[in-house]
């Protein structure tokens, strides 16, 4: 085998890896959320959602888990399917972009969300690479 054809293989292999890697990260973080859920007082003003009013200093829970298996948004919720992370694919799931963020979003975001990330694609890629998947 030339040293061409050996770097294409790892490359396509590498790939291949890295799109696994990816579905199973995003499924993990749907299936068990970082944390149970986030807090916010409405502080300064009253609040009205969906018509129902809300006085000030109303304490606002958003549970991630409940939220992340909402069958509405996530249809067979409790699934372990991957694959409805692939954009373009028969399975993708056309859910709302913050039916579930885990990691937080802007400058509430969780500042250790990219060295998480890092730690699951590593600890996910060994477990490909040991259960030969």
């Amino acid at each position: 085998m030339c040293w061409a054809s050996a770097q294409n293989l790892i490359d396509r292999k590498v790939k291949q890896m890295d799109q696994k890697v990816q579905r199973v990260e995003k499924l993990e973080g749907i299936l068990y959320p970082v944390v149970a859920g986030n807090g916010r007082l409405a502080v300064e003003n009253e609040v009205d959602v969906g018509g129902y009013w809300f006085p000030k200093q109303t304490q606002f829970y958003l549970c991630h888990y409940a939220a992340s298996h909402d069958e509405t948004e996530f249809p067979d919720a409790e699934a372990f399917i991957p694959e409805r992370w692939l954009r373009g694919g028969p399975l993708h799931s056309q859910h709302h972009p913050y039916s579930s963020i885990p990691f937080g979003v802007r400058v509430r975001a969780c500042l250790g969300k990219r060295v998480a990330e890092l730690e699951m694609y590593f600890a996910i890629s060994r477990a490909i690479l040991w259960l030969n998947w």
